[in-house]
């Protein structure tokens, strides 16, 4: 959120400050073709007060006939006068009725039959014009440029012109010091007489290099029949210092509401990604804690459950024993005294059933049983032998053993881990009534053994693999379901654990992680309170 902001309103801040800068400069181009027009305007009325000062010198031509002498007098006081706005070096009365053009009168320097013979200026004393007046194209002489006037019919005389000629240097104005007064001192321009920004046709520049180049503004003079090109730059800013920094000031103040914003924007969204946090976490530690209540709950249940069902066991196993033992006292009286084949098969029968009795009488006794470890090292690899040879490995059942070669000894109690092992074992066995393979392999873990007991029987869907070790649930058709509830007890109160991964036909692992370092069950539960206590509260 906090970047999207920046983002915008800095977008926003720019553009501000660029459309700002584009009204700026195009105020600027406003103004400066304004000045060039003025520039234009002020160069008409002096092209105008040229055309009048020609004319009385047409008027005096007209008025003596075109007297050489009375021309003369009246030119000199020209050029000697203040009324001499063009500047003329020279001025003729020139004749063009015949072959060329030639000189009447002159006065001044520059007016000669020779100048009047160049093609330039002949073919300008011969050019109609609507208004009479015309110039010929600048010439050079050096660093100095000269330019001729002609006014002619219907002012002047008929097959007769006036020729006023200027010579001039086109940028004397550049090192002449500008100031404030100065009219259009802030511009920086040239004048072409011609159409186009000629160098050869500069009649006047501020600057030595032309055409100016930059943001320049074009206008143009009317002289006679033809179009004089002013073109104008300025010198510095035409709308002002203050709004020539105007987009900057946008842009700084656009920026650091940027940066404001996004602040803000920032701590809000930083305070409410805390409080979304502390929320979650609250709830998590609501939900942990009512998950743990709940938890302790099934736990309370299930104890009392299995303590009732251990004392009801217990009860049970104990009144079934002695009857069991005269039973089979017994049927043992009973083979002494009789060797009837029909009795003895009865006997056998009996007696088999009473085993099977006494297993039920044991499994109870068994579960019903908590007895806390009693510890002493043991040699697991012994104690698995000795396990296999009380439960051999049946007939057409193959036994893979895969045993670590860094376990040495391990602090157990040794009767109840073989009793695990037996029972596993016995399990795995009857997993596999057709033949098949049994492993029992061992490794060393961090700062813990496994056992893993294998086989590659029928296996069991998750449904049944979720109850293994639920007392008194079992698939077989004669079973107490007692067996695997006892090896999670007996190994738990090793704080180990005890676990299955089974998938239908392709057998069952039970696996067994014994710490090195045991720890006495009474400690593992009061951790597993206090743990529990520090999760509720």
């Amino acid at each position: 959120m906090s970047t999207a902001v920046l983002i915008v309103v800095t977008s926003a801040a720019v553009g501000s400050a660029y459309f700002a800068q584009q009204l700026i400069d195009d105020q600027e181009q406003r103004l400066l073709h304004e000045r060039a027009i003025e520039v234009a305007a002020l160069y008409n009325v002096a092209v105008g007060s040229a055309t009048a000062s020609l004319g009385s010198l047409a008027t005096v031509a007209s008025v003596t006939d075109s007297d050489p002498a009375a021309f003369t007098r009246y030119a000199q006081r020209l050029l000697q006068s203040k009324a001499n706005p063009g500047g003329y070096t020279g001025l003729a009365l020139v004749k063009t009725s015949g072959a060329r053009p030639s000189l009447v009168a002159s006065i001044g320097t520059g007016v000669t039959a020779g100048r009047l013979a160049e093609p330039a200026v002949a073919q300008s004393l011969t050019r109609k014009s609507p208004t009479g007046f015309l110039t010929t194209p600048v010439t050079r002489s050096g660093d100095k440029v000269r330019i001729g006037s002609v006014l002619g019919a219907p002012a002047a005389p008929a097959g007769f012109v006036v020729y006023a000629e200027q010579v001039f240097d086109p940028f004397s104005s550049v090192d002449t010091p500008r100031t404030a007064k100065t009219p259009f001192s802030e511009l920086i321009g040239a004048i072409y007489a011609s159409s186009t920004a000629d160098p050869a046709q500069v009649l006047q520049s501020s600057v030595r290099t032309v055409p100016v180049t930059g943001h320049v503004a074009r206008a143009t003079i009317d002289v006679g029949p033809d179009k004089w090109l002013i073109e104008v730059k300025a010198r510095g800013s035409l709308v002002g210092s203050l709004a020539k920094v105007r987009p900057w000031v946008l842009l700084a103040l656009g920026l650091l509401l940027a940066a404001v914003m996004t602040a803000i924007v920032e701590v809000l969204g930083r305070r409410r990604s805390y409080a979304e946090a502390l929320v979650r976490e609250r709830t998590q530690e609501l939900s942990d804690s009512l998950a743990e209540l709940e938890r302790t709950q099934h736990q309370l249940v299930h104890s009392e459950r299995l303590a009732a069902i251990g004392q009801v066991a217990s009860t049970v196993g104990h009144e079934l024993r002695n009857p069991l033992g005269v039973m089979a006292n017994a049927i043992y009286l009973l083979r002494l005294r009789t060797d009837d084949p029909p009795a003895i098969r009865q006997l056998d029968t009996l007696d088999r059933e009473v085993g099977s009795a006494a297993r039920i009488s044991s499994d109870l006794l068994d579960f019903a049983r908590n007895r806390d470890p009693e510890w002493e090292s043991v040699e697991l690899s012994e104690l698995i032998s000795e396990c296999l040879s009380v439960v051999p490995c049946p007939p057409g059942v193959t036994l893979v053993r895969d045993e670590a070669a860094d376990l040495e000894h391990v602090r157990v109690d040794r009767d109840q881990l073989r009793q695990v092992l037996l029972n596993l074992l016995n399990n795995a066995y009857e997993a596999v009534p057709d033949g098949g393979t049994v492993t029992v392999a061992t490794k060393r873990l961090d700062g813990a053994v496994r056992i893993d007991v294998v086989d590659n029987g029928a296996g069991a869907d998750e449904a049944t693999q979720a109850r293994f070790f639920e007392p008194f649930f079992t698939t077989k058709t004669r079973g107490t379901g007692l067996g695997l509830a006892v090896c999670k007890r007996l190994i738990e109160g090793h704080s180990g654990s005890i676990s299955v991964v089974s998938s239908p036909g392709e057998g069952a692992r039970f696996t067994v992680v014994l710490p090195l370092t045991p720890v006495a069950p009474r400690m593992a539960a009061d951790a597993r309170a206090a743990e529990r206590a520090g999760t509720v509260s």
